[in-house]
């Protein structure tokens, strides 16, 4: 009975630091971006997909929104909008929120979005930043970038095939990349189901 007691103790304190963590995540986020302090700002950005989420999402099953929802356009245009934006820190943190990124509305799809159009506006930043990843990191950042809810759509393939397009005389790597990130990105998308 104590080990039932202790271990249910355990979860509800990893719950309640959870929940403290977002909140100081999502108060570092605002001060930085109402003082305009981008480097406060990229410090503060989460880099994991579910911290993201936990700020700027809605919750389509509690019917709520997470704590920055009514910001995320501003905080990402901040993000996006940035000629800091190309800089390995920001670069990195991108990786690190492609991880488990699955399509969704809102925030999420203004990062896939954004994320598209840097990779098509810098080749040459983007082809020396992934000489030092990993292919599975490319194909993540790649494959976040290519998540879209309707894959068959002719916008997105457009979108798709322009970044081959872009890629081929930077990298054939990137390109061979591209079309494996493609394809699971296809795969994931095919599997979501939307209410």
């Amino acid at each position: 009975m104590n080990r039932f007691y202790f271990i249910t103790y355990l979860i509800g304190a990893f719950l309640l630091l959870s929940s403290f963590n977002v909140q100081k995540c999502a108060d570092a986020l605002q001060k930085a971006y109402e003082e305009k302090d981008y480097d406060a700002f990229v410090d503060a950005f989460p880099d994991k997909y579910e911290d993201f989420v936990n700020v700027y999402y809605w919750d389509n099953i509690k019917n709520e929104k997470m704590i920055l929802y009514d910001h995320y356009v501003e905080h990402l245009d901040f993000l996006f909008n940035s000629p800091k934006v190309i800089e390995g820190k920001v670069l990195d943190k991108l990786l690190s929120l492609s991880y488990n990124y699955i399509w969704g509305a809102d925030a999420v799809s203004q990062v896939i979005y954004e994320t598209e159009k840097l990779l098509l506006e810098y080749p040459n930043r983007f082809t020396e930043y992934f000489s030092g990843k990993t292919d599975e990191e490319v194909i993540s950042f790649l494959q976040m970038a290519l998540t879209n809810i309707d894959t068959d759509n002719s916008y997105y393939l457009k979108g798709y095939y322009k970044l081959l397009e872009t890629y081929t005389p930077y990298s054939g790597r990137i390109v061979k990349l591209a079309k494996i990130a493609f394809e699971r990105a296809k795969k994931a998308c095919d599997v979501l189901v939307v209410y």
